[in-house]
């Protein structure tokens, strides 16, 4: 099952949550991601939690922002990293949707990728890079 199959099986209300990372690089068929990242709202975050989710307490005293696992997805309360924010209140400026599910968009993908810049990062630069050529 792919990103979108997977997110759109959590039945998230739109609005409420958003596909962060390398999501959209799988479901633009750029490159496979490993994992399925979400920041969600405050009520989704609780809900979540309720229903079985794991709480990740070392992500949070790591990161300082909480995270619940299930399987190979990650939902977050934020997406503060370093200099780089995104909130759910982005959505109608830094997102694209495809077939019904919320991605952050390829430009913001790309700046958060040169704010971290580790070597995974710099390897899905140019590969984003290299599709926004393609399609201009």
């Amino acid at each position: 099952m792919g990103v979108i199959e997977k997110v759109k099986s959590l039945n998230l209300p739109e609005g409420e949550y958003v596909v962060v990372g390398s999501g959209i690089l799988d479901a633009l068929a750029i490159r496979d991601a490993e994992d399925i990242d979400l920041v969600v709202s405050e009520s989704i975050f609780e809900n979540l939690r309720s229903s079985g989710w794991q709480e990740d307490r070392e992500f949070l005293k790591k990161y300082g922002r909480r995270c619940l696992k299930m399987g190979n997805i990650e939902v977050y309360d934020n997406f503060n990293i370093g200099d780089y924010n995104l909130s759910l209140a982005d959505i109608p400026f830094k997102t694209l949707s495809i077939r019904g599910v919320t991605f952050m968009s390829l430009e913001e993908l790309l700046k958060f990728k040169r704010i971290l810049n580790r070597e995974k990062d710099q390897r899905d630069i140019e590969l984003i890079e290299n599709y926004l050529k393609v399609i201009e």
